[in-house]
């Protein structure tokens, strides 16, 4: 069980003999009294014994200014909700331990009403926000009275240093309002590699591989309440410049990060220059949070990548297949994070909602975005020959047409054309089309040659395409793929050292 951070049971093989062996009490109690051996060797050197408070973190039994530094590994929204999770193994514990810490085992289950996360089933649904609004919302308020009490009881110039690893907008945007309404201010941030990418519940979910540590400061000197606001368009390109510059340091370092890692680690910047200057507000004098500037990150990194990455540049394709592409290239799987996949398209100005029904371009599974190759979109071209009737709404791309509605159409369409009909008749469906002195065509088709992972139907298509007759027609030089290859043989991993 709890092998998706929920109750579901998994397969487990157990052993025979529940004494000795794997996964055995005795190897299990030897791993725990292992573990405790080597979290107090790290503070062997303390002289004075450590105490340890149970309870509400925004209530803390600590006198004003008492403490020099605060660490806070916060809750990851809606990710984990852990006082459910945590039953599990409470009634347990509390069986066995109720009557030696009668004060922590008290209640039958754990507290769920007071916890800091979005659970959208435990909220009060007002009746002008949705369940998922009021979650975040009390998800919000609950860290800003957290941030509130590590406020007062830190000196003035005192740090808190704050561990965030959750990819999604929102959970950044609720974090950082939080720290700037308990008026802390970010003065640093540092990427780290944290998460075990194996680690339950990581993979595919809304926690990324790292870390980023915001170090923020109780000002010395309390912000004025009538502090003027900053206008947004002010600082719209200085957070733009310094996630670029962020992203640029990131990918010319030795980290070994994935590239949502690198738009986590260009998060930090952002935010302490959004923090230096809040309140921030747009021309009409509306409030601007601080999700805004993240999308300004988002598109900055999304920049780096283009000229990094891709042999060309995207400035003749289409937003929608600029949208395809840099899905691709970002997150190098046909599934993202739905919420990842809708900020990327606000980025290219592509409402990715909009646009689903009529393109078919990508699907839904859950909370997880799929996008779609060209077998799922175009319409089989010998099946069209022989009569066959494919619903358009189903299939919305004709590879008979002599011209389409977005790059990607047509690219999608030609690989139908080539796996279905084969080279010389493709030669002359491009030809037909002129579609060879079309750049965009021969951008699109580069791009994601660069972008699509070599083990996807369409990545054997498009090098076919690019490849032969209709290679030397559409004239696209193929020689990065072989460097691509030996980069690929030659990036350092962490089972280099």
């Amino acid at each position: 069980m709890l092998g998706d951070n929920n109750f579901s049971f998994k397969y487990h093989f157990a052993e025979s003999n529940q004494m000795v062996g794997t996964y055995s009490y005795e190897s299990e109690a030897e791993n725990i009294i292992g573990s405790y051996e080597e979290t107090a060797q790290y503070v062997s050197h303390v002289d004075e014994p450590a105490t340890i408070y149970r309870g509400d973190a925004s209530d803390l039994p600590i006198d004003d200014s008492e403490l020099q530094a605060v660490v806070i590994d916060p809750p990851y929204g809606d990710n984990i909700v852990y006082s459910e999770i945590s039953d599990a193994f409470y009634v347990w514990l509390r069986e066995y331990l109720g009557s030696v810490f009668p004060e922590a085992f008290g209640p039958q289950e754990t507290n769920k009403d007071d916890e800091a996360v979005e659970n959208p089933a435990l909220v009060d649904q007002d009746s002008d926000s949705s369940n998922g609004a009021s979650a975040r919302e009390h998800y919000e308020n609950k860290m800003r009275s957290i941030f509130t009490e590590a406020h007062r009881v830190l000196e003035p110039g005192g740090v808190i240093t704050i561990y965030f690893t959750d990819k999604e907008i929102g959970a950044w945007d609720s974090l950082t309002m939080s720290i700037m309404e308990s008026d802390f201010t970010i003065t640093a941030t540092h990427t780290i590699s944290s998460e075990s990418p194996s680690r339950i519940g990581v993979q595919g979910q809304s926690s990324a591989d790292t870390s980023l540590l915001l170090t923020c400061r109780k000002p010395v000197n309390p912000t004025q309440e009538d502090t003027p606001p900053t206008l947004w368009s002010d600082i719209q390109e200085q957070t733009f410049e310094a996630a670029r510059q962020k992203a640029t340091d990131l990918l010319d370092s030795d980290l070994n990060l994935t590239k949502t890692d690198v738009i986590i680690g260009a998060f930090g910047p952002t935010l302490r220059v959004f923090t230096e200057e809040y309140p921030v507000v747009d021309i009409h004098d509306n409030p601007v949070r601080p999700k805004q500037a993240l999308e300004e990150a988002r598109r900055a990194v999304t920049e780096v990548l283009i000229e990094r990455e891709l042999e060309d540049s995207l400035d003749e394709v289409d937003s929608l297949s600029r949208w395809y592409i840099l899905s691709w290239l970002v997150y190098e799987s046909e599934n993202i994070p739905y919420d990842e996949a809708r900020q990327l398209g606000i980025g290219v100005g592509v409402q990715i909602d909009e646009i689903k029904q009529d393109t078919k371009i990508w699907g839904k599974s859950g909370d997880t975005l799929v996008l779609k190759g060209q077998d799922y979109r175009v319409r089989d071209y010998t099946a069209l020959e022989a009569g066959e009737k494919r619903r358009e709404q189903a299939y919305p791309v004709n590879p008979r047409d002599t011209s389409f509605d977005y790059n990607i159409d047509a690219v999608h369409a030609a690989l139908n054309v080539l796996e279905t009909k084969g080279g010389d008749f493709a030669w002359n469906w491009l030809k037909e089309r002129d579609l060879q002195n079309a750049s965009w065509f021969t951008k699109t088709v580069k791009s994601l040659l660069q972008v699509v992972p070599q083990d996807h139907p369409d990545y054997e298509l498009l090098v076919n395409l690019a490849s032969g007759e209709t290679g030397q027609l559409l004239d696209i030089d193929t020689d990065f793929l072989s460097r691509e290859s030996e980069d690929e043989q030659t990036r350092t991993t962490l089972q280099d050292f």
